[in-house]
């Protein structure tokens, strides 16, 4: 798993902004104002959007059931399979920050295909230890040494959030909820919530790749 890039925790504290937001000075342009509007009409029977003054959360009033496929046993249909679902909230969160131009955003493409490289040849080096989805199972002390380099190396990588998209001043990023290693379980819950997610994602401007 490549490392993981900076902004990933900002969720949490976004939905508690959005819980508690007070009164700051306004980040937005106007053009926003008629984004959030639009929304709020596109926006499934079911869903809320919260703004606060540097992002929005849309939040699905109902929860939906995911499940984690890693360590699954051997199942015969999908109702065996729910079982191991649980229920939680999703929320979409927008975050908006300064502009990253293109060439800016480029140099960052540029970083994270480095870091990604160098991980690719840290896990080569790690050739012949057991593991399994990435923790490894050291068999031995020098075994052992190898992991701990491997892990203080991959702990130093650093890759960062890309933006997902830009309006006037602003560059746009949105995140949802989904745990990376899980799955929807509802087909019509995963498909409902990537419609209002790319519904979103079409509203700015998306960055050439």
């Amino acid at each position: 798993m490549p490392p993981p890039a900076k902004g990933a925790l900002f969720i949490a504290a976004a939905v508690a902004c959005a819980a508690n937001a007070q009164a700051q000075p306004r980040a937005f342009d106007g053009s926003l104002t008629g984004i959030v509007q639009q929304l709020r009409k596109e926006l499934p029977a079911g869903w809320k959007l919260n703004q606060t003054d540097n992002h929005w959360v849309l939040r699905r009033e109902k929860p939906v059931a995911f499940y984690n496929a890693i360590n699954l046993p051997a199942l015969e249909n999908k109702e065996e399979l729910r079982e191991y679902t649980y229920q939680t909230e999703f929320l979409i969160v927008v975050r908006f920050g300064p502009k990253v131009t293109p060439m800016q955003y480029e140099a960052l493409q540029a970083d994270n295909r480095r870091a990604d490289q160098q991980h690719k040849e840290l896990t080569r080096g790690m050739r012949g230890i057991s593991h399994k989805f990435g923790d490894y199972a050291p068999a031995n002390a020098d075994e052992q040494a190898r992991v701990d380099a491997f892990e203080k190396a991959v702990a130093e990588l650093f890759r960062h959030q890309l933006p997902d998209g830009t309006i006037g001043r602003h560059s746009v990023y949105i995140e949802t909820t989904r745990p990376w290693s899980d799955s929807f379980f509802d087909e019509s819950e995963s498909k409902e919530c990537q419609r209002v997610r790319e519904s979103l994602a079409a509203k700015f401007q998306a960055y050439a790749e």
